[in-house]
């Protein structure tokens, strides 16, 4: 399948006030939907039905997750660099480099990160701070190192430059990993890349003069990287930037990790008392007796939705198929009930039976 990226771009900045509406709507059908579903998964009797719908849920479940996880994971970014930076735009403005170099958020933003730790140290502004972020992820590139390569080389660097000094296993890193930003600083420096070694076990490569060398060497590093041919990698680097950032804004649009939350919390519930009505707790234990009187609390609670629903009586084919699904499920809640309290009495008979022999 051909994904335009610029296509997800436009939906990212996209002025959705005439459409929340729409979209809200959206997203209660999807909650009443979810709460469909539970409910049926709640009342399927047979052990072969139970086990498939399982298995279908599973596979929701986890689609479900991801979209929760990524719309997360994005909004911790964004704290993260608010805290670190005091400006909330600062997130927006790392998410259009890392795609324009074609580098993933996530790496982007550990850099930065640890660049912005490192900065009193080092004497920078924010803005320096991301300029030099987009000369080490543009260097690199240039260099041909991998994500990992990349999250490596910066991590050390900035670790470097915290400290007060490049040298020891930080300088080694650099060098193995961002060989063209050696070249660049030993340019900049007037020296030799081999020279850097000697001068680092010096303690001559301080933080203040590596990332001034390093930000003077910014036009140079921009020209070089608008040499590069795109390549396959950028451009699922920013597909995935742009889905990501779809994500979270479609989530805080939605609301839809809340439901999503609800349906897993539900699932699980659901999951364990199949587990039950399968194996079935021991006639007598504790585990049947917690579960005898969860049962009652359970029937309440779906008693009380009751009410509400039968007040919507005519509020069409979905409200009436909900109340008769969780009619059916407090059916089969009592029967299971019935069925724990006949065993856990059979189990007393006998327990009394073999104490009077």
């Amino acid at each position: 399948m051909t994904v335009d990226v610029g296509v997800l771009r436009a939906i990212l900045t996209l002025d959705t006030g005439p459409y929340r509406r729409e979209l809200r709507g959206i997203a209660a059908r999807t909650r009443a939907d979810v709460a469909a579903l539970v409910s049926e998964f709640r009342s399927l009797r047979s052990t072969v039905q139970s086990v498939m719908a399982a298995l279908a849920v599973r596979e929701v479940a986890r689609f479900l997750t991801d979209v929760a996880e990524t719309a997360s994971r994005v909004r911790l970014l964004q704290a993260r660099l608010e805290e670190l930076s005091g400006s909330p735009q600062l997130f927006a403005r790392l998410a259009e480099s890392a795609s324009r170099l074609g580098v993933d958020l996530g790496s982007a933003a550990q850099a930065l990160n640890r660049f912005l730790i490192a900065r009193r140290e080092i004497g920078l502004t924010t803005d320096e701070v991301v300029r030099l972020n987009e000369v080490v992820l543009m260097l690199g590139r240039i260099s041909g190192a991998s994500s990992q390569e990349l999250a490596a080389g910066a991590m050390q660097l900035a670790q470097a430059l915290a400290s007060g000094r490049l040298q020891g296993d930080e300088l080694r890193s650099v060098l193995e990993n961002l060989p063209a930003l050696a070249r660049v600083l030993a340019d900049e420096l007037g020296v030799g890349v081999g020279q850097l070694r000697e001068m680092g076990a010096q303690g001559q490569l301080t933080g203040q003069m590596v990332a001034q060398a390093l930000l003077r060497a910014t036009d140079r590093v921009e020209a070089r990287f608008a040499q590069l041919p795109k390549t396959f990698d950028q451009a699922t680097a920013r597909l995935q930037n742009s889905w990501e950032r779809f994500v979270e804004a479609l989530d805080r649009e939605l609301k839809l990790s809340d439901t999503f939350t609800f349906f897993t919390e539900e699932i699980a519930k659901a999951l364990d008392r199949l587990r039950i009505s399968i194996a079935g707790p021991e006639p007598g234990s504790p585990e049947a007796a917690q579960r005898i009187v969860e049962i009652d609390r359970e029937i309440l609670d779906i008693e009380r939705r009751l009410v509400g629903l039968r007040r919507q009586r005519g509020g069409g084919p979905l409200v009436e198929r909900t109340i008769a699904n969780l009619e059916r499920q407090i059916e089969n809640l009592r029967a299971e009930q019935r069925a724990l309290l006949e065993a856990s009495r059979e189990a007393a008979r006998r327990a009394g039976s073999k104490d009077g022999t």
